[in-house]
């Protein structure tokens, strides 16, 4: 009988033993998990030349929607390649538009591209802002209401060298609108204006 408990009890702290094994195990990799953060967001991005600014106003009852398009340049010449895969995708997450009477108007549907870091990559964007007001009068050159500057806020996505993906980045990218000149008449609240310039003084800041 003390033998057959005494080879129960063996039996019993063998497989205690097998149990906490694992225990072990994990209490040690938990270490090495939290020391494999993620690097912070690239904080090396500039503002390149900007590119045309083209835009429409169409307004019924004094309020406008505003769409149109512009290009610009993203200037990652700068960063430290030893991090990441060169290439990154972007993807518009809204804006504003600012106008000569300084008013602002929040901006949707902007749309935007990809680059590689350590070259100039040029960025495309679609805009649309919706109850901007507009005065009765003629619009020409600078005449009348008309925008002076236009901030894209983006997500950035970037991916880490051995393809692990990054969190995604938030940036805004804003330019002053330059040469600004419009064509158009509003009379009783109603009609269409169309401007044209080009994108000046880009500034990039992490959100």
């Amino acid at each position: 009988m003390s033998e057959q408990l005494q080879g129960i009890s063996r039996r019993r702290l063998a497989q205690g033993a097998a149990w906490a094994a694992p225990t072990i195990v994990l209490a040690t990799a938990a270490p090495a998990l939290a020391a494999s953060d993620m690097p912070a967001c690239p904080t090396c991005l500039n503002a390149g030349v900007g590119g045309l600014f083209t835009a429409q106003a169409i307004a019924a009852l004094g309020t406008a929607n505003v769409s149109g398009t512009s290009g610009f340049n993203v200037d990652s010449t700068g960063c430290d390649l030893s991090l990441f895969v060169p290439t990154y995708t972007t993807a518009g997450l809204g804006g504003t538009m600012t106008w000569s009477d300084g008013s602002t108007t929040a901006m949707s549907a902007v749309a935007l591209g990809g680059g590689t870091l350590g070259q100039i990559s040029a960025i495309s964007g679609n805009y649309t802002t919706n109850n901007a007001t507009f005065p009765d009068g003629f619009y020409g050159g600078t005449l009348g209401k008309h925008p002076t500057k236009l901030c894209f806020d983006v997500q950035m996505f970037f991916m880490l060298i051995g393809m692990i993906p990054m969190p995604a980045c938030n940036y805004r990218i804003c330019y002053d609108i330059c040469g600004v000149v419009g064509v158009g008449v509003i009379g009783f609240g109603t009609g269409t204006v169309n401007w044209t310039g080009t994108l000046c003084n880009g500034t990039v800041t992490p959100l």
